[in-house]
């Protein structure tokens, strides 16, 4: 025996199955467990969703970008302009346990003192491309300790403005690890020699 239901328009008993209500003669139509507003605004909320996750991922991202960039700058001041000697000291107390570092700093010597007699106005980071990350053995304690982790790598331009001889750049390849507030700069590499860069600057 077919079961009894209450139609949606009238509220009048008929029989579950009929096709419309011998009462009001509107159409019976089974019971929605979700309607199509509730469906629609289930889409919705999850498409939200989803486009609330893109946009904190590059948001994230983009703030990690800028500290790197600040990181990269930091270090290519030092590299390349004179600084005052308590900045010399606070550098010189973090190369002391960064072996990569340490050597670059010595490693650039000549370039520092090229672009220090030509009288350097603005070093700026310029270009800055991240190109992805990549596993890398990273020493990790001045004692030697090492190991494998991931590091941020990126490819930019030094930009070198002196009052001699004017605007230079210099490609650099650096790689970084750590958090976006604590970043760590682990290699950083000119693609060209220091004596191709000083004898750049020297000529003009």
């Amino acid at each position: 025996m077919a079961d009894i239901v209450r139609c949606p328009h009238c509220l009048s008993l008929v029989y579950e199955g009929s096709e419309h209500c011998h009462h009001c003669g509107e159409a019976v139509k089974k019971h929605r467990i979700f309607s199509r507003g509730a469906i629609l605004f289930v889409i919705v909320a999850i498409a939200g969703f989803g486009v609330y996750d893109v946009v904190s991922l590059l948001a994230q991202r983009r703030s990690t970008e800028l500290h790197d960039r600040a990181a990269f700058e930091a270090l290519s001041r030092h590299l390349l302009e004179k600084a005052s000697d308590r900045s010399e000291q606070f550098w010189n107390g973090r190369l002391d346990g960064d072996q990569e570092l340490a050597s670059l700093a010595r490693g650039c010597q000549d370039l520092r003192e090229e672009v220090q007699k030509n009288g350097a106005v603005k070093i700026q980071i310029e270009n800055l491309d991240y190109l992805g990350r990549k596993d890398m053995v990273v020493q990790m304690h001045p004692s030697g300790f090492q190991r494998e982790t991931k590091v941020r790598r990126y490819r930019f331009r030094i930009s070198v403005d002196t009052r001699r001889r004017g605007l230079h750049a210099f490609s650099v390849v650096a790689n970084i690890m750590g958090s976006r507030y604590r970043p760590r700069i682990v290699s950083f590499e000119f693609e060209s020699s220091v004596t191709e860069l000083v004898d750049e600057i020297s000529n003009g």
